[in-house]
């Protein structure tokens, strides 16, 4: 095996359990994120990795990857992390640097740039990304992640929920009588 590392960036994809703008205390490695992206945008970014392992390897050797191919969904899942220094958060504009009071959760739209090493055990051998910084694009908390945006009552008036369902000051057990809870 040769010791390699060479410079990965990804493409753009969708975040998955990022820990890129707070620190894991639960699990390690405390700096991480999965990114999803469509097969055809991952297609050069997968040629490159497996280069390089063929590179360090050999043809003829297994080798650990970091990403799995999601035939059912149609896209690549890159893994990348660090043990010891968080990511530098960069904006839309990689001039500027992404807000520390912007949370970026599961479901935010990012690239990253890591440095691809190989690495040897005598468990095994592969290919790692060590996460050096992150582009967000756009941020999402998380919650909702998942869904678009549908037609229906905004409530974003409310400050924190607790008139939610009432209208004009009223008691809703006025208007529709004793729940009986």
């Amino acid at each position: 095996m040769k010791d390699l590392k060479e410079k990965f960036v990804s493409p753009k994809g969708v975040a998955v359990y990022p820990y890129v703008s707070r620190e894991d205390t639960k699990y390690e490695p405390p700096w991480k994120t999965k990114l999803k992206v469509p097969v055809a945008d991952a297609q050069k970014c997968v040629d490159q990795i497996d280069a390089f392992a063929k590179k360090a390897f050999g043809d003829d050797t297994e080798f650990d990857l970091p990403y799995t191919v999601d035939e059912e969904n149609g896209v690549v899942i890159f893994n990348t992390s660090s043990k010891k220094y968080q990511p530098k958060l960069l904006a839309r504009n990689p001039n500027n640097p992404h807000p520390k009071s912007v949370h970026v959760g599961g479901g935010s739209t990012l690239r990253f740039k890591a440095t691809m090493k190989s690495w040897q055990t005598p468990k095994g051998q592969g290919v790692k990304l060590y996460l050096n910084e992150v582009q967000v694009i756009v941020a999402r908390s998380g919650a909702g992640a998942d869904f678009d945006e549908e037609d229906g009552e905004d409530y974003s008036d409310y400050e924190d929920g607790s008139d939610f369902g009432q209208e004009n000051g009223s008691d809703e057990t006025e208007e529709h009588g004793d729940p009986g809870f």
